[in-house]
Parts: structure tokens; sequence; C-alpha cells
């Protein structure tokens, strides 16, 4: 993390949103059929790899709860997860995960983006259109 970024990182964990999710909508990806489920199941999966006993995931990962509150998503499409790389290590290998905290954005099961060690609103943007994105393969054709 730059030390540039730490007043934005600060004033992100200090702001409370006017109508937060009551939860958060991360979920925790626990095993190799897990990882199966949230991709067969969703049209956009986020993907977080992190571990934490590290300093940049540590900080990280409150910003992402909040930004996931933040976010206008249908959770019919989207599915906003969270993986520990030493809990599931092997599905953290298959992935090739090159460094934490590392986002990675699967569309129809492949994946088709990620970003390593973001800023906030990098994130924020990968986010928002990975949402914008679930969105719209969401959506029936419309018939002419």
């Amino acid at each position: 993390m730059l030390l540039s970024n730490i007043p934005n990182y600060l004033s992100l964990l200090s702001f409370n949103p006017a109508k937060p999710n009551p939860t958060t909508p991360v979920t925790e990806i626990k095993s190799q059929d897990d990882y199966e489920k949230f991709l067969k199941k969703y049209k956009v999966v986020i993907i977080n790899a992190n571990a934490s006993w590290a300093c940049p995931c540590k900080a990280m990962s409150p910003i992402y709860e909040r930004l996931s509150n933040q976010i206008p998503y249908n959770p019919e499409y989207f599915a906003l997860t969270k993986l520990d790389i030493d809990e599931v290590s092997d599905v953290a290998e298959k992935l090739d995960v090159p460094g934490i905290p590392f986002y990675m954005a699967y569309e129809d099961g492949k994946r088709k983006d990620n970003i390593l060690m973001p800023g906030l609103s990098t994130l924020q943007k990968f986010l928002i259109s990975w949402s914008d994105k679930a969105h719209e393969l969401g959506k029936e054709p419309e018939k002419k």
C-alpha cells in the first residue's frame, strides 16, 4: 500500500453509507467445491485472493467489504467472494495467484480480468464495471 493512499483508505473505513446492506454480500470460498459452485451459479464472480497474515490484505479486506455494500448489483447474477490462499491452497495454486491481495473477475466461468494490489479507486471501478457487466448479462434478450 502506498503511503499516499492511506488518507483515502481511512476515509472509506470511517464512511457510513446511508443504506448499507444488513450483512456483507462477500462469501468465503472454503473448498474446491465452493469455487466450482460459484462459477457455475453466477454470470459474474469476483474472487478476492488474500491471506489473513498479510498487511495489505488486512488493509484491503474491510475496504472490499464496504465497497461490496455500496455497489448496486443483482445477487442472482453477481457474486462477491474471498479466498484465503493458505486455507484453500489447492484452489489458490490452480488460480496462479501472483501476489496478494489479488482480485479476479470471472464471466460465465472463465477468468476475464484481474488486478493485483489495487488502490481504492481502482478497486471501486473494477467492482462497478463487473457489476454492470453482470446486469447486462442477466437481462433477457429483447424480442424483435
